[in-house]
């Protein structure tokens, strides 16, 4: 039996083509060929508009049976939050007045419901990178093809950005600290072995960085991560260990080139959130692609699910089941780690480090 691991693409200097659609039905405003700038929008869609409904009978001082003669606007009007929208049948005359609680527009009144639908967003897809349109994507993006390095992340707090890459620790292993931040960052996609700390995070963000890159953080900082103005991207995992040594190292190249942090959604089943740092075309680059190889010895891997995110090097592939150290049987490999241990693992534990 073949073994067919989880991959991580981890590459330098590589021809990338990368997918930018909206999350519905739109326009796309370029042709095939085209050059693009990270900036430039690319396409624009409506999102959906949603529907408030607004329970009258609910709100005190107006009576359903008097609706339609006390209602202050005409069905298909325009509404602001804060228009005069009904007058109540009791109160004072400084309360006689309920104003719509949101914008729309009054689309139907029925048994003492106000049905108000919201204004649709405009929604623009930038291209987020410099690169050529290589394929357009009818009424939904395009694909760009560029020159760089790609690294997928595990985890993306669902916002993207652009900015020079600036490498803050030392090492893959060091965690951010008060002493790594400095003035120079700011506007820049910041680079860390690892995160512990909620405060450092409020205070990248008097920083105004565009962008944090760790190897791990708990996953306690999870919602925080979500609520600062800036994305933040994981490429190991949740926890407290080091970014992947071979990462670590792709960004080191990288180090001042422009970069993009691309968001992505397993759960709506797009692809996986990418940092491309955009590098200056050299002579033999391969084309970055997703790829599900097999297991072979000599791969660079990363043991998932355990403490310390262990890296090392496939010895030996076991194709037959054999027992586990939790004591169930399993195919999987042996896997020599960084500091020269042998270690026996699952496949389903294994990810592969593509980087080459």
């Amino acid at each position: 039996m073949d073994i067919l691991p989880q991959t991580t693409i981890a590459r330098m200097s590589s021809k990338i083509h990368l997918t930018r659609l909206m999350p519905n039905r739109g326009e796309v405003n370029i042709q095939k060929g085209s050059e693009v700038s990270p900036t430039q929008i690319i396409a624009r869609s409506y999102k959906s508009a949603k529907f408030y409904i607004l329970e009258a009978g609910k709100i005190p001082g107006i009576e359903i049976a008097d609706l339609d003669k006390n209602l202050l606007v005409e069905v298909g009007a325009p509404l602001e939050e804060g228009t005069p929208l009904i007058r109540k049948s009791k109160g004072s005359d400084k309360e006689r007045v309920f104003s719509s609680p949101v914008s729309g527009v009054l689309v139907e009144v029925f048994e003492g419901n106000l049905v108000i639908q919201r204004p649709q967003k405009l929604f623009e897809l930038r291209a987020m990178v410099q690169g050529k349109v290589s394929k357009i994507i009818p009424q939904m993006g395009a694909e760009i093809q560029l020159t760089g390095s790609l690294v997928q992340a595990v985890w993306s707090s669902g916002r993207e950005s652009q900015g020079p890459l600036f490498i803050s620790t030392k090492n893959n292993v060091d965690n951010l600290s008060l002493e790594d931040i400095r003035s120079e960052m700011g506007r820049s996609i910041v680079v860390a072995g690892r995160l512990s700390s909620s405060q450092l995070l409020e205070v990248l963000e008097n920083f105004q960085v565009r962008g944090l890159i760790v190897g791990s953080l708990p996953a306690a900082l999870i919602p925080h991560a979500r609520e600062v103005m800036f994305p933040v991207y994981v490429t190991d995992g949740f926890g407290d260990h080091p970014m992947n040594a071979h990462i670590f190292r792709v960004f080191l190249g990288g180090q001042g080139k422009d970069t993009s942090l691309l968001n992505g959604s397993w759960e709506r089943g797009e692809q996986r959130s990418q940092i491309v740092v955009n590098v200056p075309e050299s002579q033999n680059i391969k084309t970055v692609e997703a790829e599900w190889n097999l297991l072979k010895t000599g791969d660079i891997v990363r043991v998932i699910k355990s403490r310390n995110n262990l890296t090392g090097k496939v010895k030996a592939v076991h194709p037959e089941a054999r027992r586990t150290i939790s004591g169930g049987w399993m195919p999987g490999a042996d896997i020599e780690l960084e500091n020269g241990e042998s270690l026996s693992v699952p496949y389903s534990n294994i990810d592969v480090i593509n980087g080459k």
